[in-house]
């Protein structure tokens, strides 16, 4: 990255990557897009904050939530079409670390977070306003989340007492949808960087004991996580990928 930058919103591919918002020193609104081999300068969101969400690819992606100034949380949400950044609904709960999962800013889901406490609530994004839909079983902030289509992923994190290793997933059908348990990660964290799909997907860096980033990475397959290559950097990180061969880490 040209500059250090850590707790922003990124969405992407390991190829084409969009990094905004952030720290330090304040509340950031600058824009870094990653092309393959560098990083440019993009146009600036409207709202500056860190510790919100993105999902979505560099030409169709949406963050929302996370802490602003005056100290408040943000319910903001707003679409990237590749060069310039649009208001859209709010979340119908303000919240900061969050996580959020989606390939396309008319299906994602934004779940769990800070408001405080830690939360459960789940809302469903359709291109236009925000719906609520079926909660976590865990409550839940600075997890991780990836998914395509209307379906999630949800791991990790923190309730503010302990570091989790809970997994659930979701399911749309019906008016609300609903979450069901998969299998813990290995290492229970929180702040990590995330790639891939409900199926196929990766966890990496993060915080595990509230003092030093890991290295740790696990890979999910749909069923079970398993314990794969390190990170060269041990960090709380961003990251993003379309799967989970794939994963650009960046920040932290």
């Amino acid at each position: 990255l040209p500059s250090v930058k850590s707790f922003g919103m990124g969405f992407g591919t390991q190829s084409n990557a969009i990094f905004t918002g952030g720290t330090p020193p304040d509340y950031l609104n600058t824009t870094e897009i990653w092309g393959g081999s560098s990083w440019s300068a993009g146009n600036t969101i409207n709202t500056a904050r860190a510790y919100g969400s993105g999902t979505g690819v560099s030409t169709n992606g949406l963050i929302f939530g996370g802490n602003k100034l005056p100290g408040n949380k943000a319910s903001e949400t707003e679409y990237y079409n590749g060069t310039n950044w649009a208001e859209k609904g709010d979340l119908n709960l303000a919240r900061a670390s969050l996580a959020g999962s989606g390939d396309a800013y008319t299906s994602a889901l934004a779940f769990g977070g800070e408001a405080p406490p830690p939360a459960v609530d789940t809302e469903s994004f359709n291109g236009t306003s925000w719906t609520e839909v079926a909660d976590l079983a865990t409550a839940r902030q600075y997890l991780s989340g990836v998914g395509s289509g209307s379906y999630g992923l949800a791991y990790g994190g923190n309730d503010g007492a302990s570091y989790k290793n809970a997994t659930e997933e979701f399911i749309p059908g019906g008016p609300v949808g609903a979450w069901s348990t998969g299998n813990a990660m290995t290492t229970g964290r929180r702040y990590m960087g995330r790639a891939g799909t409900q199926t196929s997907a990766l966890a990496f860096g993060g915080d595990a004991d509230g003092t030093n980033g890991v290295a740790n990475t696990e890979e999910y397959d749909g069923t079970s996580w398993s314990e794969v290559n390190d990170l060269n950097s041990a960090r709380r990180t961003m990251g993003c990928g379309a799967d989970n061969n794939s994963a650009l880490a960046f920040g932290g």
